[in-house]
């Protein structure tokens, strides 16, 4: 099932003062941030999600990631295809 997203996600993002690579943003944050009707959006979505999350009994976190660690582990392994 499909779903679509409303708002302006990166508003958030772009708002968020990040401590490093990985930033975790508590739903206090997410209410304090001043943002325009689509980042409010964003925001109830992400609000709602995290409720339901709660809910259902899960132990929901929202992070912020500024850039993926590139995983050299595997750049030894060849592939040879099977002739």
């Amino acid at each position: 099932m499909k779903r679509a997203l409303t708002g302006d996600f990166s508003e958030i993002v772009n708002k968020v003062a990040l401590d490093g690579n990985i930033t975790t943003i508590e739903p206090a944050e997410l209410h304090a941030l001043q943002l325009t009707e689509q980042g409010q959006l964003a925001r109830d979505m992400l609000l709602q999600d995290f409720k339901l999350l709660e809910d259902h009994g899960a132990s929901p976190v929202l992070n912020v990631i500024k850039h993926y660690e590139q995983d050299d582990s595997f750049s030894r392994l060849m592939y040879t295809p099977f002739m």
